[in-house]
C-alpha cells in the first residue's frame, strides 16, 4: 500500500507531522507520529496500483443480479473508469473533502463505485441500508448534513420490488420539514428490471439519472491525498437511545486493519494472470466504456474468487467487500438477490458458476438453508470452496457442523469471526489450516489484539473463565469516534471499565484459551452481576440479508468440555449441553427452526430482516 509523508514537518511546529498534531482522537488508539505525519488515499491503494501492475483486465467484480441470468463482470480497468466519472461528477455537484455523502443503493457494482468514488475526493461516505424507512434514512442524513445522496430508483429482491426513489424522497422531504436541512443533489440509479424509469418520480434542479451525469465526465479524477488519522467513512448503529450512533473509521489504520485479516483469515490467493471481459492487459486509459460486461460464458480465472454475502450497508460490506478485497485486488461476487430465489438452491449453483473458493455468510443464512434440506446443497458441485467464513452471531455447533460436513463436504475449515462495527475489522478468528477448530468458538485472537475477561468488579480473570469481553491494547482498525458527540463515544466504550475498550458481549475462555462469545451478553439488563448497566450495548457486527435474525445465543461448552472435536456426534452434544449465559430472551439454545424455502421478502418501508 502507498502512503506520503507529509513535508510539513520540516518546517517545524504546526503541521501534523512536526510537533503536537492539531487535533487528535477523543480516546486512544494512540499513533505514533509517523503515522499522523502520512499521507494516502484508499481508493488508490485498491484501484490504481493494480491497474500500474498490470492488472487492468482482472475481474473485480461478478455481478450476479436478482434473477438467474441477469449478471455482469467488471474489471478493475473498468472500475478505475467508473470510479474517475463518478469522482468528478462528485466534484462538479460541489463535493469536496471533509464532506459527507449518503449512499442508499442495491447490492450493485455502483455502489462500490460510489464508496471508492467518495474516498478518492477526500469525502466521507455514509451508507444507509437500503431497506431502513425513510424516517431512518432522514435521522441519518439530517446528522450527516449531507449535501448529496445516491441511490436507485427500485430493487427487486425475490418477487418483491423495492421503490428506493421514493423512499429517499420521504426522507428528503422529512429532512427539510423537521430540522431545515435541504438535500442539494439526488443521483439515481436506472433500474429497469425493478420499476420502468417513466415511473420513477424526479424533482427537476435536484434529482439526475446516474447514465446521464456520466456522460462527459472524465473517466480521469485526480486522487486527494489525505491524512492517516481524516475519516474513511461514518456508519451508522443502533442507539440506545433512540439516536442512532455515527461510528466514524479513519483512512490508514481501518485501511491496514481490513487489508491484513483478509488476506490472513481467508488465506486469499492471487494468481499470476489476468482475466476478464477481453482487450489489452494494464490498459485502463483505452477503454471505451465502463459498463460491466455479460459474464456468459465465465472467462478463465486464475484468481481465488471470493463472494462475502453481505451488504454494504452494514460494515461487513464496508471491510470484507469493498476495502479489504480489493486492496489484494481479489475477484469477488456481488449478489443482489436473496439466497432462496427462485429456490433454494441459488446460493450453491452461484458458487458453481462463479467456482467461489471463499464463502463468507451468516449463520441466520445457513439456519435457513439447512433448513431446505441437503439436497438443494448436494446437487451443487462446491469442488472450489476451499475456505468456509461465519459472521454476524455466534453460529453455534450444529449449523456448524452442517456448514462444515454438507456445504464443506468435511474438507473446508471454517472461520467463525468475531468482531463488530467499532472495531473495524477481525478481533477473534480461526486462521484456515493453522488453527485447530472447535464448533461454535471463534477461537483465538488476530495478530496484535489483546482481548480480556473482566469480572463483576472489573479485574482481569486469569485463564479459564467467564466475564465481560474487552480488549486491552488499541488496534489500527479500531472507530476512531462517533461523529458529533466524542462525550457519548467515552462513556460507550471506555467509562464502563477505564483502561479497556468494552465490547459490550460476554465471553468464557476455556482451558486451550479458545474464546466462546455470547452476543449482548453485558449491556440492556446488566451481565450477572457486572457493571455493564446498561450504559452500552456494543452491537455485533451484522450482515444484510433476507433471513430474520433469531433473539437467541447459543452457549459455549461446559467447563471440563473439550469441544475440540469437529465431528457432527460432538457437536450435537455440546449443543444440548446445559447454557452458562443468561442472554436476551432465552437461556437455552434451541435447534433451528423449520422454515419456508421461500423467497423472504420485506414489509412496507423497512427490512423485515437482518443477518
Amino acid at each position: 500500500m502507498v502512503h506520503r509523508r507529509r513535508c510539513e514537518e520540516a518546517r517545524g511546529g504546526g503541521g501534523r507531522g512536526g510537533g503536537r498534531a492539531t487535533s487528535r482522537p477523543a480516546r486512544p488508539p494512540r499513533l505514533p507520529a509517523s503515522s499522523l505525519a502520512s499521507e494516502t488515499n484508499v481508493c488508490y491503494n485498491c484501484v490504481d496500483r493494480h491497474i500500474e501492475a498490470g492488472a487492468g483486465d482482472t475481474a473485480a467484480f461478478y455481478w450476479e443480479g436478482n434473477d438467474e441470468g441477469t449478471d455482469s463482470t467488471m474489471t478493475y480497468a473498468q472500475l478505475h473508469a467508473a470510479v474517475g466519472r463518478a469522482a468528478n461528477w462528485l466534484r462538479s455537484a460541489g463535493v469536496k473533502k471533509g464532506d459527507d455523502v449518503t449512499l442508499y443503493m442495491p447490492m450493485v457494482p455502483e455502489l462500490p463505485v460510489a464508496m471508492l468514488a467518495c474516498a478518492r475526493i477526500g469525502a466521507v461516505h455514509s451508507v444507509v441500508f437500503a431497506g431502513f424507512s425513510a424516517d431512518a434514512l432522514a435521522a441519518r442524513i439530517a446528522d450527516s448534513k449531507s449535501a448529496v445522496v445516491i441511490t436507485a430508483a427500485a430493487v427487486r429482491r425475490g418477487a418483491k420490488p423495492i421503490p428506493l426513489k421514493s423512499v429517499v424522497d420521504a426522507a428528503c422531504a422529512k429532512c427539510a420539514a423537521d430540522g431545515g436541512h435541504a438535500v442539494a443533489s439526488v443521483l439515481v440509479l436506472d433500474k429497469p428490471e425493478a420499476m420502468p424509469r417513466s415511473a420513477v418520480p424526479m424533482q427537476a434542479g435536484r434529482d439526475a439519472w446516474w447514465d446521464e451525469a456520466m456522460v462527459g465526465q472524465s473517466a480521469d479524477a485526480a486522487v486527494e491525498w489525505v491524512g492517516a488519522e481524516d475519516p474513511l467513512f461514518k456508519l451508522y448503529t443502533s442507539g440506545s437511545t433512540g439516536k442512532p450512533k455515527g461510528v466514524v473509521h479513519t483512512t490508514a489504520g481501518y485501511m491496514v486493519g481490513t487489508a491484513t485479516t483478509f488476506k490472513a483469515v481467508f488465506d486469499y490467493r492471487v494468481g499470476g494472470g489476468a482475466s476478464g471481459a477481453g482487450g489489452k492487459k494494464g490498459d485502463a486509459k483505452e477503454k471505451e466504456t465502463d459498463a460491466p460486461t455479460p459474464t456468459t460464458p465465465l472467462p478463465p480465472q486464475p484468481d481465488d474468487v471470493y463472494w462475502c454475502t453481505a451488504d454494504c450497508g452494514w460494515i461487513t460490506g464496508h471491510s470484507y467487500v469493498t476495502y479489504g478485497p480489493l486492496l489484494h485486488r481479489a475477484t469477488q461476487v456481488l449478489f443482489e438477490g436473496v439466497p432462496t430465489h427462485p429456490d433454494a438452491g441459488r446460493m450453491w449453483a452461484i458458487v458453481d458458476k462463479y467456482k467461489v473458493a471463499q464463502l463468507y455468510t451468516a449463520p441466520t443464512a445457513i439456519r435457513a438453508l439447512e433448513a431446505c434440506g441437503d439436497d438443494w446443497v448436494t446437487k451443487a458441485g462446491r469442488s472450489s470452496l476451499r475456505v468456509l467464513g461465519s459472521v454476524g452471531e455466534p453460529i453455534g455447533p450444529v449449523a456448524w457442523a452442517w456448514y462444515h460436513d454438507v456445504v464443506g463436504g468435511s474438507r473446508c475449515p471454517i472461520v467463525d469471526t468475531w468482531w463488530q462495527t467499532e472495531t473495524g475489522a477481525h478481533m477473534l478468528t480461526p486462521l484456515p489450516a493453522a488453527t485447530p477448530l472447535k464448533p461454535g468458538s471463534a477461537t483465538l485472537p488476530f495478530f496484535g489484539v489483546e482481548p480480556a475477561l473482566l469480572d463483576e468488579h472489573g479485574k482481569e480473570i486469569e485463564g479459564e473463565g467467564e466475564g465481560v469481553l474487552v480488549i486491552k491494547r488499541s488496534w489500527p482498525s479500531a472507530l476512531r469516534t462517533l461523529a458529533g458527540d466524542a462525550d457519548r463515544f467515552e462513556a460507550t466504550y471506555f467509562a464502563p471499565y477505564p483502561g479497556y475498550y468494552f465490547s459490550g458481549d460476554g465471553a468464557r475462555r476455556d482451558a486451550d484459551g479458545y474464546y466462546w462469545c455470547v452476543e449482548g451478553g453485558v449491556g440492556g439488563g446488566g451481565w450477572e452481576g457486572g457493571r455493564g448497566g446498561g450504559r452500552a450495548r456494543a452491537r455485533r457486527v451484522s450482515l444484510g440479508g433476507p433471513f430474520p435474525t433469531p433473539h437467541t445465543s447459543l452457549s459455549p461448552p461446559p467447563k471440563g468440555s473439550s469441544g475440540a472435536s469437529t465431528t457432527s456426534s460432538t457437536c450435537q452434544a455440546t449443543a444440548s449441553a446445559r447454557p452458562r449465559w443468561r442472554a436476551r430472551s432465552r437461556s437455552t439454545p434451541r435447534a433451528p427452526r423449520r422454515r419456508s424455502c421461500r423467497s423472504t421478502t420485506r414489509s412496507k418501508g423497512k427490512a423485515s430482516t437482518r443477518t
